[in-house]
């Protein structure tokens, strides 16, 4: 949001500052000065901040629809190989919420399932894969409300599934028939169909809301470097710049992918300064300046040179 305008009185504040940028999960404190003159309702001034902030902040997000009572469900079109999936939960460690996504080809054949569980360790399963729940690899962020990311290799030799939790890698599992073992004469015949519907379940309303993951393109700093090395990042993710030796950074290092699909401001690298008069570093003093030290140099070894001879 670019601001809030409260009117109060019949009047307006002017310059109000600006909303800092909310991200899903962010609890949202808006703290006004009212001045004693103000009969209204005081509270609807704060209500309306807020309400404005989460819209802002949830616009994007597509409930399940309640198929089952006490069950969320909802059936998608989606091409999972061409855009990513996100989703958003909010289920505490040990609650024993479930997520669930049915992955099915354009015919409504499946073609695989992966599944989480908020267990006490927050564990996850690949179905037609593994029989039984495992922890993920990587530590997951503490943050109670998640987004998740969820892409699938478009390789069918080679199927990937690589899962972000807010911005971190968490998994990154390739199917084949030693991590299918459970499965091995037909993990294949789920796991290498193009997915162009998925079935999303949810357990106690675990699931929180889906949308295509917003998707940025790696962008390029002239005389720096960018990390990760990967052409494309999803919107909660993002690229840290590094100006290189003798560069200076104007801007903040951090780019954030943002929910349009355009990155945050990028900082440049500034060539530092020379200075003929410099401490003595080789590096502080200007091209020109060197020139001339290797003229007076080869000068003098010449002269040298004819004197000996």
């Amino acid at each position: 949001s670019s601001g809030i305008n409260a009117e109060y009185g019949g009047e307006a504040p002017e310059n109000l500052p600006a909303l800092p940028d909310c991200k899903h999960g962010n609890v949202v404190k808006v703290q006004y000065l009212i001045p004693s003159s103000f009969t209204g309702d005081r509270n609807s001034i704060v209500m309306s901040a807020v309400e404005i902030a989460v819209t802002e902040n949830e616009k994007d997000w597509i409930p399940l629809d309640e198929v089952v009572p006490g069950t969320d469900r909802s059936i998608i079109e989606h091409d999972l190989e061409s855009v990513a999936l996100q989703f958003k939960s909010d289920s505490e460690a040990g609650s024993e919420d479930e997520l669930k996504l049915k992955f099915l080809d354009e015919g409504g054949v499946d073609a695989g399932e992966f599944e989480i569980k908020f267990s006490d360790k927050i564990a996850y399963r690949v179905s037609y894969c593994m029989r039984n729940y495992a922890p993920f690899p990587e530590d997951l962020p503490s943050d109670l409300v998640k987004i998740w990311t969820i892409s699938l290799s478009p390789d069918h030799t080679k199927p990937r599934l690589i899962l972000e939790c807010n911005g971190v890698q968490v998994l990154d599992f390739l199917l084949s028939e030693d991590a299918c073992k459970d499965f091995e004469d037909h993990w294949d015949q789920q796991w290498t169909k193009d997915v162009g519907q998925i079935r999303l379940y949810s357990k106690n309303g675990a699931f929180e809301g889906h949308r295509p993951a917003p998707e940025c393109t790696k962008p390029e700093v002239s005389g720096g470097t960018i990390t990760p090395d990967r052409p494309t990042i999803y919107h909660g993710s993002a690229y840290e710049v590094t100006c290189n030796e003798g560069f200076t950074m104007s801007g903040t290092a951090t780019v954030d992918c943002q929910l349009d699909g355009e990155l945050s401001e990028l900082p440049t690298c500034e060539e530092d300064e020379t200075d003929e008069n410099g401490d003595g570093d080789e590096r502080s003093y200007s091209h020109a300046f060197r020139l001339k030290i290797s003229a007076f140099i080869l000068a003098t070894l010449l002269t040298t040179l004819f004197v000996v001879m």
